[in-house]
């Protein structure tokens, strides 16, 4: 049992879940999105 594994999946998982969620934020938004970030969103990560 190596906590390695542990550390990569929950790595990975935040990495995944905002990549998912923007992906269809931006979609459902329906703005005119020129990057992923540039926008202004009520869940973005990026500032």
């Amino acid at each position: 049992n190596k906590p390695r594994k542990k550390g990569e999946k929950k790595q990975r998982e935040p990495r995944f879940a905002f990549m998912t969620k923007s992906e269809v934020d931006h979609l459902e938004d329906g703005y005119r999105w020129r990057k992923y970030g540039q926008k202004a969103v009520k869940n973005s990560p990026y500032p």
